[in-house]
């Protein structure tokens, strides 16, 4: 766990990039249970549970949706394939980024 943790904050520092995780479908599943889980955390005098979540499921799921276009996109312009295999990396880094800065953040403002 400690080694995805100093993976995850050099990926914020820009010392490494997504390929440097693991490919793990398990991974990615925990960090959209995590963004999801996040979103219960109030942050607002007019918290609102089912919106935030309704919110946070939208921001899931155009992650996925726009990650998974722009890989597909890639591929087909270059030559070079490889890139729709790198999507769980991909999308993992953005939502596992995504679920320590909604964190950081909820509590600040808790």
């Amino acid at each position: 766990m400690n080694g995805i943790i100093k993976t995850f904050t050099d990926i914020m520092l820009f010392k490494k990039g997504p390929q440097d995780l693991p490919s793990s479908k398990t991974l990615l599943n925990v960090f959209i249970i995590a963004n999801l889980l996040i979103s219960f955390i109030p942050n607002d005098v007019n918290y609102n549970l089912g919106i935030s979540f309704i919110t946070s499921l939208i921001y899931v799921g155009a992650s996925l949706f726009f990650i998974q276009t722009v890989l597909s996109v890639k591929e087909n312009m270059s030559s070079t394939t490889g890139y729709r295999i790198r999507y769980v990396q991909s999308a993992t880094s953005i939502l596992g980024i995504h679920a320590f800065i909604g964190l950081i953040t909820s509590l600040i403002f808790f």
